[in-house]
């Protein structure tokens, strides 16, 4: 009886503390669900002002107007783009052309600009060095080659006078001989001195030394002055001596003189000749770099537009 007793208190204990235990965590449950729906509540307040300040935003009149800019300016740049590039042929080398093709604007045509440019620049004549002294140098030279061609002369006459020797004079023309070889050699070593290097004969040098009159060798060294003193104011470049050479010997060959002395001459011009200019390459270089640049800036070549380019046919 005791232990039925017993038992049946212990079950209302029980229940009465599963009762307890219902309520408390049904009240949990409860305030579970409350705080849940108060996040979700807020959660939609947050995003029904996002919304709002989206819309706001996009009704907003000054965003408005700066996109309606932004595409305005889009579209234009598109129209320009599209207007300003040139419409394209399919055309390859050696095919004759099927259209007429014109210049779509003022176009630069840079292949001819540059021909033009290279064509200047070469045109510029070299920028020459005169030395001033070359020309005195050798009229002196001519001077003292006359002085021993005239030595010479008075050598073998006054030779000839201290052996007293007269055309009547037996073994006349050996002894003349004899004085003349002497005094030639002397003259070969003289010309050497002078730095002439001219090729004369023994011949050549026998005949004016002993052939020719005074008045002839006088007339001969006045011309021959005269033409290396012209000769002498040109600028005489190691490019041109030649050529001018060439040109004042054959004036030479125009001159009223002895075929013989003619030829001497054509010698003793030619040894006299050496340039009294020289070209500075540097100067000259600069000088066409900068013709050629100034082409480029200023004097370009320009296809007008609509200038045809290429016609049927081509």
């Amino acid at each position: 009886m005791n232990k039925l007793f017993i038992k049946s208190h212990q079950r209302k204990n029980n229940k009465t503390v599963d009762e307890n235990d219902s309520g408390k965590n049904k009240k949990k449950r409860d305030s579970k669900k409350w705080n849940s729906s108060k996040k979700v509540n807020g959660s939609n307040k947050v995003n029904n002002n996002k919304g709002k300040a989206l819309t706001n935003f996009i009704k907003n009149r000054t965003f408005q107007r700066t996109l309606i800019g932004v595409l305005t300016l889009l579209i234009s740049f598109v129209i320009i783009e599209n207007g300003a590039v040139p419409k394209r042929y399919k055309l390859y080398t050696g095919m004759v052309s099927p259209y007429d093709i014109t210049a779509p604007r003022n176009i630069e045509n840079t292949l001819l600009t540059e021909n033009r440019a290279e064509e200047v620049a070469n045109n510029v004549p070299p920028v020459v060095t005169r030395k001033d002294s070359v020309p005195i140098e050798v009229l002196n030279s001519v001077d003292d080659f006359f002085i021993s061609i005239e030595s010479a002369r008075k050598k073998v006459d006054k030779a000839i006078q201290e052996k007293g020797l007269t055309k009547d004079s037996k073994n006349y023309e050996e002894e003349r001989k004899a004085v003349q070889d002497s005094v030639i050699e002397i003259l070969k070593e003289e010309i050497v001195q002078l730095n002439l290097n001219i090729p004369f004969s023994d011949e050549q040098l026998y005949y004016i030394v002993d052939k020719v009159d005074d008045d002839e060798l006088l007339s001969f060294k006045k011309i021959v002055k005269e033409l290396v003193s012209k000769i002498m104011t040109k600028e005489l470049t190691v490019e041109n001596i030649a050529l001018e050479t060439d040109l004042i010997q054959k004036e030479l060959q125009r001159k009223e003189l002895k075929q013989d002395l003619k030829n001497i001459g054509d010698y003793l011009i030619k040894g006299l000749m050496r340039p009294n200019s020289e070209i500075d390459n540097e100067l000259t270089e600069t000088k066409r770099k900068e013709a050629f640049e100034d082409t480029i800036k200023n004097n370009k070549i320009i296809v007008k537009k609509g200038s045809r380019i290429v016609s049927v046919g081509d």
